[in-house]
């Protein structure tokens, strides 16, 4: 995040100077929202990913949660896009599924 907030900064200043201040705040609007779009549809997808590899192997979410050691309302989450979540703990979720990573992050969802 500290790079989107230098970012930010960057273009709150060229929007300022280019787009006078009313235009330049409503750019600046359209660019954030934008950007967190794209980290909300981000955590969509990988959520979505790992229900399609839960459904697959017909698993629960509480037997998934009793794998991971959490509890139901976490991979609800996960699976809902609420949660940011690591790599290492992504690559935990793909081996207590028993997936491969080309299995997981094929786009069997969408089809």
């Amino acid at each position: 995040m500290p790079h989107v907030v230098s970012i930010s900064l960057r273009f709150i200043s060229i929007f300022y100077r280019r787009l006078g201040a009313v235009t330049g705040l409503c750019a600046l609007c359209i660019f954030f929202v934008t950007v967190m779009n794209t980290l909300r549809s981000s955590k969509r997808i990988v959520g979505r990913a790992i229900k399609f590899n839960r459904l697959e192997k017909k698993i629960t979410q509480q037997q998934l949660a009793d794998l991971l050691d959490v509890d139901r309302q976490y991979i609800w989450r996960l699976e809902n896009g609420k949660i940011n979540l690591t790599m290492d703990y992504l690559d935990k979720i793909i081996d207590r599924l028993g997936c491969e990573y080309t299995d997981f992050f094929v786009d069997h969802f969408n089809q």
